[in-house]
């Protein structure tokens, strides 16, 4: 969001949902559905890439 300069009010917007919901995807204690994670970081021109290595 800071690399695009997008605002929580300008992300909400763009997602359909309620400002709350946009600080709580922000919290790293709060359990965000991770759909809702993808579609936030695609609205970002960003993709979520997750991937599991042997240790």
């Amino acid at each position: 969001m800071r690399e695009s300069g997008t605002s929580n009010v300008q992300l909400d917007c763009r997602l359909g949902v309620d400002e709350k919901e946009v600080r709580r995807l922000l919290d790293p204690h709060y359990a965000s559905k991770l759909l809702r994670i993808a579609q936030a970081v695609a609205l970002l021109g960003k993709r979520l890439v997750i991937g599991l290595d042997a240790a």
